[in-house]
């Protein structure tokens, strides 16, 4: 039988290459999109806090902050 379970003569053939790499593809998007949501994944309040805790804003201007997003 040459035609045994799909394969020719023992190799992948080009259907199994070319799944492979969708594969590959769709992996690599899911990846890709999982890292952009997590480096964007801050909020204005936790953006606010780390500003405060940098100094680069004071107490006053952190509650404002605060109240506004509440």
């Amino acid at each position: 039988m040459m035609w045994q379970y799909g394969f020719h003569h023992g190799g992948m053939g080009l259907m199994g290459i070319f799944c492979l790499l969708f594969w590959a593809v769709v992996i690599g998007l899911f990846i890709m999109g999982a890292m952009r949501m997590r480096r964007h994944g801050n909020n204005a309040l936790d953006i606010a806090k780390e500003r405060y805790a940098k100094g680069e804003i004071d107490e006053k201007e952190f509650e404002k902050i605060k109240k506004a997003l509440s």
